[in-house]
């Protein structure tokens, strides 16, 4: 799989999240024992799995916006792959430790979006960051 073809998966994955999130019958209340946010608007779990709210919403719309520029060569596909691969890499780390998994009330990272995030960190940095495949001739 190419940059460009990597761009567009992920592009059309965190932009059917982000979209997922703004719907309200898809988002289900999040149960008692949920964390507390202080952004509490649009917070709940898409398909009872996932936890959002709005900023989660916009930090995957936001990248997904930017993985169709890369799919579209209006920006590198290597450099998408670089910073999805970092910015969920971060995310995963937040997400296991206790005060950072609501990333201080703003963002829900924990859960199942834990693997999720995870997922998408290695996947970024094996595209972003492995060394360039070229041609040879026989």
């Amino acid at each position: 799989m190419g940059g460009r073809a990597y761009a567009l998966l992920v592009a059309v994955l965190l932009g059917l999240l982000g979209l997922s999130a703004l719907v309200p019958g898809a988002v289900r209340s999040p149960p008692l024992e949920a964390p507390t946010l202080i952004v509490s608007e649009g917070y709940g779990f898409v398909l009872g799995v996932f936890p959002v709210n709005v900023l989660d919403s916009l930090l995957y719309l936001t990248l997904a916006g930017f993985g169709f520029f890369a799919w579209n060569r209006l920006a590198s596909p290597v450099t998408f792959a670089r910073t999805t691969g970092v910015c969920f890499a971060v995310l995963t780390v937040m997400g296991l430790i206790e005060p950072a998994s609501t990333a201080f009330g703003l963002l829900p990272v924990f859960g199942f979006d834990v693997p999720l995030h995870a997922a998408l960190a290695v996947s970024g940095i094996l595209f972003g960051f492995a060394p360039e495949r070229t041609a040879t001739t026989a």
